[in-house]
C-alpha cells in the first residue's frame, strides 16, 4: 500500500517546477506519438486509439497542468482550459514558461 502511494505521489505530484512540467509533457508528446504510430500502422484499432488519446489528454489536466499551475500560483481551475481542443497547446506551452511563485516567509 505504502508503495502505491508513492507512486501515485510520483505520477500525480502536488507542485511541479519549469524543468520537471518540461520533460513530463515531452515524455506525454511521446506517449502521443507512439499512438499515432500504432494506429497507423493497423496495429491498433480506433478504440483504442481514442482510449489513448483521453488517456493522455486527462493527464495532461490533472497530472500536468495541476501541480504547475499551484507551484506558478494562479488557479487550478485554469487547467480546465487544457480540456479545450487547439487551446490545449497554447496553454500548456504557457505553463512551461510562467515562474514560479516566490514564498516569502516572515521572519
Amino acid at each position: 500500500m505504502i508503495m502505491l502511494a508513492f507512486v501515485a505521489g510520483e505520477i500525480f505530484p502536488s507542485k511541479l517546477t519549469r524543468k520537471q512540467y518540461g520533460l513530463r509533457a515531452i515524455a506525454l508528446f511521446v506517449f502521443f506519438m507512439v499512438g499515432v504510430w500504432l494506429w497507423v500502422a493497423a496495429l491498433v484499432s480506433a478504440q483504442v486509439f481514442i482510449s489513448w488519446v483521453v488517456l493522455g489528454w486527462i493527464y495532461a489536466a490533472i497530472g500536468l497542468a495541476v501541480p504547475r499551475l499551484r507551484n506558478a500560483g494562479l488557479s487550478p481551475w485554469f487547467a480546465l482550459l487544457v480540456l479545450v481542443p487547439q487551446l490545449n497547446l497554447i496553454v500548456l506551452f504557457v505553463l512551461l514558461i510562467v515562474r514560479e511563485r516566490q514564498v516569502t516567509r516572515p521572519d
